[in-house]
């Protein structure tokens, strides 16, 4: 239970920092750059922050992969 938390948790979380209004300011001050690209993605910020929050690669890619599917379904309304 605890595993499944700590996904959806972390998907949600990469969602609110990539739809946010904070880090749609924070994009706007960046330049054309490679880190831009990576903020915008919700695949990209993903596994960032489930590394961050659980040290594991493999917990990183779940939480990666399932808030790339929230995002979807937030910004086309299907899968």
């Amino acid at each position: 239970m605890w595993y499944l938390m700590t996904i959806l948790g972390g998907a949600c979380i990469t969602n609110l920092w990539v739809h946010s209004e904070p880090g749609q300011w924070l994009r706007s001050k960046l330049r054309d750059s490679v880190i831009k690209r990576l903020l915008d993605c919700a695949l990209c910020s993903g596994f960032w922050i489930g590394l961050i929050i659980t040290f594991n690669p493999l917990t990183a890619s779940v939480i990666s992969v399932a808030a790339e599917l929230i995002s979807k379904k937030l910004t086309t309304g299907s899968i």
